[in-house]
């Protein structure tokens, strides 16, 4: 009988530890489930009669809808993503596609963005080897780390406006078909290898807004390495840092390392101000460059 009261004392004892836990907040393997509790819901994507795959969407914020996923058939189609989800007092706006919602949808050779969207996740599409060009609404404001990282077959981005403030890290690393992009006017900051590997991109021109440009922004880009192929002369408003150092302040441009490495610096088109900092930064590139490139 002793052992059994025992054994009862000590359920009794583990099931109050177990409560004050849950109530106290402190971690367990339910932490965080709370957080994505968003009602979802599907809707079938359309084109020309056939159905061609099916959106998941959750609630976001107000009356706003996030696109987490996207399973589509497996031959290649096309994607139209409309502008709302749902219907009635129920309706919700599309302002953005979740981080990886169409991770590696190798079958998607286009996919048409709504007017509403106004930031793409990271890895939103990554790996998506079979588009080949992609429109970006004048809505969106951001492009994720990663969005359209190893999209090897895609050959145009065309940007529809100047709303857009930053291209994330990796954003378009990889597309070695890039052949062509036009960065906007309002673009503030170009991530760490944001066009890296982008072997046959021919031409790039920076915009004044920009203020900062990551390490190895345009790391690989061969088809750069021509004479007035990178234009950076309207980039005057690069931010420049103040740090201290051993008690010496030293003022220090918003400009990572090897951001054109592999490029002959007089390919490249600075600004008229020697002072500006993209053009002390291309007076100070190092050369490595072979006969071949």
């Amino acid at each position: 009988m002793k052992k059994l009261a025992l054994i009862l004392l000590a359920i009794m004892l583990a099931a109050s530890l177990i409560a004050c836990n849950s109530e106290s907040g402190e971690e367990d393997d339910s932490a965080g489930v709370a957080d994505y509790a968003k009602p979802s819901r599907e809707q079938s994507v359309v084109v020309d009669g056939e159905t061609v795959g099916t959106l998941t969407f959750e609630d976001d914020k107000g009356d706003t809808a996030i696109i987490t996923n996207y399973t589509g058939i497996y031959t290649s189609h096309k994607v139209v993503i409309g502008k709302t989800v749902g219907e009635g007092s129920s309706k919700l706006t599309v302002t953005k596609i979740g981080n990886e919602a169409f991770y590696y949808c190798t079958a998607a050779t286009e996919i048409v963005l709504p007017e509403t969207l106004t930031h793409i996740g990271d890895w939103a599409f990554a790996g998506c080897v079979g588009l080949e060009s992609i429109t970006i609404p004048a809505s969106v404001t951001s492009i994720g780390k990663g969005a359209f990282n190893g999209c090897e077959n895609l050959k145009t981005v065309i940007f529809e406006g100047s709303e857009l403030e930053t291209i994330g890290d990796y954003a378009f690393n990889d597309c070695v078909s890039l052949e062509t992009i036009s960065i906007p006017e309002g673009v503030k900051s170009i991530g760490a290898k944001a066009f890296g590997d982008c072997e046959k991109l021919t031409y790039i021109k920076t915009p004044a807004s920009l203020n900062s440009i990551g390490n190895m922004a345009f790391y690989g880009c061969k088809g750069l390495n021509a004479e007035g192929a990178i234009d950076l002369s309207a980039s005057v408003n690069i931010e420049i840092y103040t740090v201290e150092v051993d008690g010496v302040e030293i003022k220090t441009p918003s400009i990572g390392k090897h951001v054109f490495a592999g490029i002959k610096k007089a390919y490249i088109i600075v600004p008229e101000d020697e002072n500006s900092a993209f053009a002390k930064y291309v007076a100070e590139m190092q050369e490595n460059v072979t006969e071949e490139n």
